[in-house]
């Protein structure tokens, strides 16, 4: 069985192109690990494919976690005394 040459250098342009900075990061060592060990190239994009959405997920929430947000409207209700809106005052 031949090997089939493969032009990896533009491989992780490609990955940042398309926004898939877990696959650009991984992928040198799962692919050496597939051509190792034999897996069918479904299986490949598949284990990619997981981690770049567990990867998605995981700054999803750091970000949520990060941003601290409030709810605004509560914010508002508890503040309504301190800072009545002139509309709302009926003296």
């Amino acid at each position: 069985m031949s090997a089939i040459e493969v032009d990896t250098t533009r491989l992780p342009l490609l990955l940042q192109e398309l926004r898939l900075p877990a696959v650009a990061r991984l992928w040198p060592e799962f692919t050496e690990r597939s051509d190792k060990e034999g897996w069918p190239a479904a299986r490949l994009l598949s284990a990619l494919a997981e981690l770049e959405i567990a990867e998605r997920g995981r700054r999803r929430i750091r970000l949520v976690q990060g941003a601290k947000l409030s709810d605004a409207r509560g914010d508002r209700s508890r503040d309504r005394r301190a800072n009545p809106n002139p509309r709302d005052v009926s003296e």
